[in-house]
């Protein structure tokens, strides 16, 4: 009865840990370096002991796991182009016009992050158009598309990142003055480690003709993805 409670308590525990997270959960890459083993924080003399877990831990990864086998790691390059393919997250009065002009400032933010889709590797990108700035601008407009290799035959395949820094990517800038052109921002995101930058050049767009710039807005350039391939 008293490892039930215990059980009931925990649960509640967790669940109020899980309702602090809003929606945003990721599964991230670990190994088993980087990890403590949850039966290893168990204090001796615990009604639940180490012994215990552990058990159920390792009968769970008999049952349950799998193994993979390497295949191929390496980084292939792939395109992406959002543009015409905007939202508008923020809008002054209904609003979709940026109208960049002489003397104003139109600021951007690019978060763009290697994610596994499916069994394939691939990257997620946005740009956030912001009229005047991140802070106090009056229409934001955002530009996300999802890019993934497809390798032909292999069996399956996952982003690696042993080699990387971060998985994750953020870098923001502002442009001052009437643009309807693509902007290079190359050199301000030589730093991406999965941007390809000797090569290729990365492009944004943050105005066009018109009032409503939903169709006008995107960022196009060359992902370098780090991969493996794998059988299970």
């Amino acid at each position: 009865m008293e490892t039930a409670i215990w059980h009931k308590k925990l649960l509640s525990t967790l669940e109020q840990w899980i309702d602090t997270t809003g929606e945003n959960h990721v599964f991230v890459d670990f190994t088993n370096q980087h990890l403590i083993a949850i039966y290893d924080l168990i204090p001796a003399g615990h009604k639940l002991t180490a012994a215990a877990v552990r058990d159920a831990s390792e009968k769970y990864q008999r049952e349950h796991s799998f193994t993979k086998v390497i295949e191929e790691t390496g980084t292939e390059e792939l395109e992406f182009n959002s543009y015409g393919k905007a939202n508008a997250e923020k809008l002054n009065d209904s609003d979709t016009e940026m109208n960049s002009k002489a003397g104003k400032d139109i600021c951007w933010q690019i978060d763009a992050e290697l994610v596994n889709v499916g069994k394939n590797a691939g990257c997620a990108i946005s740009l956030s158009v912001y009229e005047y700035d991140i802070n106090r601008g009056k229409t934001t407009l955002q530009s996300h598309i999802v890019k993934y290799l497809q390798l032909g035959n292999r069996h399956s395949m996952a982003v690696d990142t042993s080699g990387i820094k971060s998985p994750t990517y953020q870098q923001n800038g502002k442009v001052t003055g009437k643009h309807h052109e693509w902007i290079d921002i190359t050199e301000e995101v030589q730093d991406c480690e999965f941007f390809e930058t000797n090569r290729h050049r990365i492009y944004i767009k943050v105005d066009g003709p018109g009032e409503d710039d939903r169709n006008n807005i995107g960022i196009k350039g060359t992902f370098l993805i780090p991969y493996i391939t794998y059988k299970e």
